[in-house]
């Protein structure tokens, strides 16, 4: 099982997405109003923050959204992708787990780009927001290591099909 390349993009997804799964996505801040919103895989924060404090310091939250289906997303996009890698037996399960992955792996991606579009519009929508650049490659990273995965894990299918031939 160690021994085999796709196992270690199969431990690369898993990590990529737990890691995932407690980033923060968005921001916007307003610095002359004192208002902003974070956007993490668990909520959507809006409020009041300090003045002059170096990170975001919420002063009042006015609003908490609670978005926990993402993290949940990339938390199972996680354990499919382990339960993946213990049944390396099963290469056909493999694939196909992995295909559901990419799946899941998308969604965890593509869901909060979306939010973010009702998040911009919580206060002053000319202040523009960021992304944290991590976040979004970390599932796009996921996604290119599930399909390394794949390709070697085809790989090793059609040697043990070709190798049974010769039997």
């Amino acid at each position: 099982m160690i021994q085999r390349i796709q196992t270690i993009f199969l431990l690369l997804v898993a990590v990529f997405m737990g890691t995932y799964a407690v980033m923060p996505i968005w921001e916007k801040v307003d610095k002359e109003n004192n208002q902003a919103v974070v956007m993490s895989t668990f909520e959507i924060k809006y409020g009041n923050i300090e003045p002059d404090s170096q990170g975001i310091v919420f002063t009042e939250v006015k609003e908490r959204t609670n978005i926990m289906y993402v993290a949940g997303i990339a938390v199972l996009s996680a354990v499919v992708a382990l339960f993946s890698l213990f049944s390396f037996k099963k290469r056909l399960t493999q694939l196909k787990l992995n295909a559901f992955n990419s799946l899941l792996m998308l969604a965890s991606l593509i869901v909060p780009l979306l939010l973010v579009t009702d998040a911009k519009n919580l206060f002053n929508p000319e202040v523009p927001g960021t992304y944290y650049i991590i976040s979004l490659l970390l599932p796009a990273g996921a996604v290119i290591c599930n399909i390394l995965s794949n390709i070697f894990i085809r790989k090793d299918e059609k040697l043990v099909r070709s190798v049974d031939r010769l039997r």
